[in-house]
């Protein structure tokens, strides 16, 4: 069909928000060439050239950050050597095409923040809005962050910081009718399907169930050791760097909070609302819902790192210990 058929449809079907980003991708492939093989290689070119594009994205906004080559590169070597894009890029799936749009949007938010430039905020803003095509929430957190990346500045850092802990903390109260009005879905909803997702990723065991969102929200999904093959290769390296640094991801937060360090504001912002998505919806467990904001978790981590041994020891040891439990559920 015709573009502009395929837009109604997909409008008609209820699915133009979060749906007519990669089916875009996929259809403009078979409108080339009618053939299965050459939108499957296409889109696997293309997110080989998002991942590589992306990359090198995301080590000059670290540059831009904290002018350090070392740190930028590891940023940079931890993102784009993880087995999950590797796998979803040869597999030809949306996340690496969408994780892309998302390090651009926030390259050129911090071009605009840093030089008080409306030309990079106009830059920025067309990967901002592509983001409501592939997920919604993610749109709106971002549209947010332009925001605060105009009003992000030593004077107003801690103001602004006051501002995002007290939205956070009575957020809870108002998200239901946020919901409804915003987005045209119901809190109830969302919470019976995420009751259903943590019921079948806990098996039945719901006596501890309650408890897996809101830790795997924390510190990432929970590696299964008794699941192996195609799963464990996707959850492997970027799951363990995740709950690894976890600790000082939020030792991290405390120091951006102290030295009121503004510059980090969209994106502490950015990551937090995202954990709290994740725990919400139920899909805390699921990797697809972190790797959305996990280049901003390396930023952060590598930037302010500090080794404390006593802490990392204990904290690992209950990290493992949380491993083998999960694992052992029935």
């Amino acid at each position: 069909m015709d573009f502009s058929s395929f837009v109604d449809r997909l409008i008609d079907d209820n699915l133009f928000r979060d749906d007519l980003g990669f089916f875009t991708v996929t259809y403009f492939f078979a409108k080339i060439y009618p053939s299965k093989y050459l939108v499957i290689y296409g889109v696997i070119a293309l997110n080989g050239i998002c991942l590589y594009v992306s990359m090198k994205f995301l080590y000059k906004l670290q540059m831009m950050l904290t002018d350090n080559h070392r740190m930028s590169l590891l940023t940079s070597v931890l993102y784009a050597s993880s087995p999950f894009l590797i796998v979803t890029d040869m597999m030809g799936l949306k996340e690496i095409v969408f994780v892309s749009i998302i390090i651009l949007g926030y390259y050129y938010i911090y071009k605009a923040m840093n030089e008080r430039s409306y030309k990079y905020l106009f830059i920025a803003l067309p990967f901002v809005f592509m983001c409501m095509f592939f997920r919604t929430a993610i749109f709106y957190m971002m549209l947010i962050a332009v925001i605060l990346s105009f009003y992000s500045s030593q004077k107003y850092g801690k103001i602004l910081m006051y501002i995002i802990i007290i939205v956070f903390i009575i957020s809870s109260t108002i998200l239901p009718y946020i919901m409804e009005k915003v987005i045209g879905v119901s809190f109830d909803f969302i919470t019976s399907v995420a009751d259903y997702r943590t019921a079948k990723g806990m098996k039945g065991q719901a006596s501890y169930g309650r408890y897996v969102p809101l830790l795997a929200g924390l510190i990432g999904p929970f590696p299964n050791i008794d699941r192996s093959s195609l799963y464990a290769i996707m959850n492997s390296l970027p799951v363990y760097i995740k709950m690894t640094l976890s600790f000082s991801f939020i030792l991290s937060l405390y120091s951006i909070v102290k030295k009121v360090d503004y510059r980090f504001i969209p994106m502490v912002f950015f990551i937090v609302f995202n954990i709290w998505m994740t725990i919400i919806a139920g899909v805390s467990l699921d990797l697809r819902y972190h790797i959305t904001y996990l280049p901003f978790f390396f930023i952060i981590t590598t930037t302010f790192y500090k080794r404390r041994k006593l802490y990392d020891m204990l904290y690992l040891s209950i990290t493992v210990l949380l491993v083998l439990v999960f694992s052992s559920r029935n």
